[in-house]
């Protein structure tokens, strides 16, 4: 119901960014190569959000980048690469586009719902799941212990350097940091926002860009939400409003020991940041 949405994510999107991104980005970049690039972790909407930019804004004096019209697909460093290595991962094709004249458009997700889409299409994070593939794992039971591990390591196969995180929660959690402490111009937008409130959430980027409207309607995608052979079933625009707004789904198959461990390892600063409700441990009791 739209009432669970609003428990859950509240009534407007929430941009962390807005107050300083944008008058920066505006000012020091550069108006004929000036472009916006997405990124945000696997499971995160970052095709979709992809597609709304494109489908909707163009930049209207950018010389440079003739076929987006400054609506790229993916950041120059990678969308799904971690921030920190900006500077040292360049993505295939964008080895001539400036890396800082891209305004990133990060997007973040609910941790407990993005952990149980990770068990679905795990991309490149590799960990050992539960007994019985139980999934989301975070720590093991005491019929899972194994070699004296706390926790379900996870390794992230980056092209030239992996990345290792102590859980899912972890991985979440420090690869977020990475972008809110970055020293640049960034916004981070949530998935919620995507489904739930399309048209406000595109238009503050947008216009926090200095981009224009493509066109006098605003252009839903509605269809698939991803293409290629990797995302086959991926849920269109309708089916993902249904399933996003159940509450229930968010704690399926995690035990009392992961949420604890979620308690610390999912950062409590991100969680309130960005409107996030962290469950009670009484919740899978």
């Amino acid at each position: 119901t739209w009432k669970e949405v609003t428990d859950l994510y509240g009534t407007t999107p929430v941009i962390y960014g807005l107050e300083t991104a944008c008058s920066a980005f505006q000012r020091d970049i550069p108006r004929d190569d000036a472009s916006v690039g997405v990124s945000g972790l696997f499971n995160t909407g970052t095709n979709p959000l992809a597609m709304y930019l494109s489908a909707n804004c163009i930049m209207p004096n950018n010389t440079h980048d003739k076929a987006g019209k400054g609506m790229r697909w993916q950041v120059p460093w990678g969308k799904h690469m971690l921030a920190s290595r900006k500077w040292t991962n360049t993505a295939g094709h964008d080895d001539k586009v400036n890396k800082t004249n891209v305004l990133p458009v990060v997007l973040i997700r609910d941790p407990y719902s993005w952990m149980q889409s990770m068990c679905k299409h795990s991309y490149a994070a590799k960990w050992i799941r539960g007994q019985g593939h139980r999934c989301p794992n975070l720590v093991p039971s005491a019929n899972e212990q194994r070699n004296g591990s706390k926790s379900f390591a996870v390794t992230v196969d980056y092209p030239n350097q992996p990345a290792h995180f102590d859980s899912l929660a972890d991985f979440w959690s420090e690869w977020y940091n990475e972008y809110i402490n970055a020293e640049y111009p960034r916004l981070v937008v949530r998935f919620e926002d995507l489904i739930f409130h399309q048209r406000e959430l595109i238009g503050q980027i947008c216009q926090c860009a200095g981009a224009v409207p493509k066109g006098d309607t605003f252009v839903y995608v509605v269809g698939e939400g991803k293409w290629g052979a990797a995302h086959k079933g991926s849920s269109n625009m309708i089916s993902a409003m249904i399933k996003y707004g159940k509450s229930s789904s968010r704690l399926a198959h995690l035990t009392e020991e992961d949420l604890v461990w979620a308690q610390y390892h999912i950062d409590p600063g991100l969680m309130k940041l960005f409107h996030y409700k962290q469950p009670t441990l009484s919740a899978v009791s």
